[in-house]
């Protein structure tokens, strides 16, 4: 199991007054007949799962230690093997002209795509401006005072990323970028869909003052808008991004159901079912494939994992969804009041 995932366990085990060692036995793993899905014994309650993601756990620390190799100019594991993901599912779709990260905007291609637009050197200073906030003046004079404080803690932390950049230049630091596969064109637009869940940290997701949906639209140039509102409006994408946060909602067949509405391609990055903490309500196995196969029908599932995963030795699979014909699904309020109101329900393209 990961250290993060070890950290998640020590805050539950000490809600719940019981060792790591006894959580990891009482909460039993179950497989689930229908969907072959792996879930835990029920012990993340969604009052539990609140407490969990919002006070104990608040912040996506994976995601977040991605975004903190982005800003240095160093490259993550997620970003160096997303490479050639995205080499190989765009060999497949084409060129993408829209595309939308679905949950944290840190674990998928929203960094490489930046990378490949701006200058390295100049994150540090993307970095440093997003964090400059004006005062409000409707502010009191305590937030006032507090975000004066806040000021002289920005200005030290960019100082050091500086700092740190150089040294990293100096010594060589820098991984070598292990992946022959390099983001070639960027799309036109990019989009960030948010979903409320229990079971993730969701709007609760914060760091350096901000939440990973301010960075995502102030540094990745996303925009972000609710799920279920993209649909709403019509919006459609050439590809949703899914990485390693499916296992973080409560209904994901519904989200992935969803995502199919707003897209003809829906790549999902998921655990592996042997390595997934017991922190996510449930895990993906090898059959899930088979059972998107049977139970959404007009959707193609293609298991990308032996042409991205060399040598093997990835903790994740990789199922590119391709919807092949329209999938049937009611109307949402937000279209049924287009339609009523004459304007209608049309897709549009970001």
């Amino acid at each position: 199991m990961s250290k993060s995932g070890v950290q998640y366990l020590q805050r539950a085990a000490d809600r719940l007054g019981v060792s790591v060692g006894d959580l990891i036995e009482r909460a039993q793993v179950f497989k689930c007949v229908t969907c072959r899905s792996y879930f835990c014994d029920p012990w993340l309650s969604p009052e539990f799962a609140s407490w969990l993601f919002c006070a104990a756990t608040p912040d996506h620390i994976v995601g977040w230690e991605e975004f903190e190799f982005w800003v240095r100019n160093r490259k993550g594991r997620f970003e160096l093997h997303n490479q050639r993901v995205y080499a190989a599912v765009t060999r497949r779709t084409g060129p993408l002209r829209s595309y939308a990260e679905f949950g944290c905007p840190f674990q998928g291609f929203l960094l490489p795509l930046k990378a490949h637009e701006a200058d390295p050197e100049a994150r540090i200073r993307l970095f440093a401006r997003a964090l400059r906030r004006a005062p409000d003046v409707r502010w009191t004079r305590f937030t006032r005072l507090y975000n004066a404080l806040e000021g002289f803690l920005r200005g030290a932390l960019v100082l050091a990323l500086r700092i740190r950049a150089i040294l990293d230049r100096i010594i060589d630091r820098r991984r070598a970028d292990a992946s022959p596969e390099q983001i070639s064109s960027r799309p036109e637009s990019l989009y960030l869909l948010t979903h409320d869940t229990t079971r993730a940290w969701s709007s609760n997701c914060t760091r350096y003052g901000a939440s990973c949906k301010y960075f995502a639209r102030t540094i990745l140039d996303a925009h972000v808008i609710p799920m279920d509102e993209a649909r709403g409006q019509g919006l459609t994408f050439d590809l949703v991004g899914v990485f390693n946060i499916l296992d973080h909602t409560t209904f994901p067949s519904e989200v992935l159901r969803t995502l199919l509405d707003v897209s003809r391609h829906v790549l999902v990055v998921s655990h592996d079912a042997r390595r997934a903490g017991k922190q996510h309500m449930f895990a993906l196995g090898d059959d899930f494939a088979e059972w998107l196969r049977e139970s959404i029908t007009g959707v193609c599932v293609e298991d990308l994992r032996d042409e991205v995963d060399v040598g093997g030795a990835s903790d994740y699979s990789y199922l590119l969804l391709t919807k092949t014909s329209v999938i049937a699904r009611p109307l949402t309020d937000d279209q049924r009041r287009m339609e009523a109101s004459g304007i209608g329900p049309g897709r549009r393209t970001p």
